[in-house]
């Protein structure tokens, strides 16, 4: 039920796309989503209080070219990775997309 919530989130923001700000929070509500699937509510907390910081952070991805669309895609695939059991499907999605991100945020910063 939990990795079943991951990818609602994911879908939610697809179906968002085109509003930035319900993107955006759809998006956050993911990263959440599979953080509460980790039972460490440290973490969870942890983020939680952080949830302005990281929703700038989501923001100034997102707004980049092609930025929404790529988030869906690989939201998806991570979500589905994690339904299946597949957690070095999912870790290799996130490492060879981390890099990715560090290039496209070094325009930010």
């Amino acid at each position: 039920e939990e990795l079943n919530k991951v990818l609602l989130c994911a879908e939610k923001m697809a179906l968002a796309k085109d509003d930035a700000d319900a993107f955006n929070i759809a998006d956050y509500e993911f990263h959440l989503a599979v953080l509460n699937c980790s039972h460490n509510s440290l973490f969870v907390t942890a983020v939680e209080s952080l949830k302005d910081i990281v929703m700038t952070a989501l923001k100034a991805m997102n707004d980049l070219d092609g930025g929404r669309e790529w988030a869906i895609d690989l939201h998806k695939k991570i979500a589905q990775r994690l339904i299946d059991r597949d957690a070095k499907g999912a870790i290799e999605l996130l490492k060879n997309n981390g890099e990715y991100n560090l290039a496209r945020m070094s325009e930010i910063f």
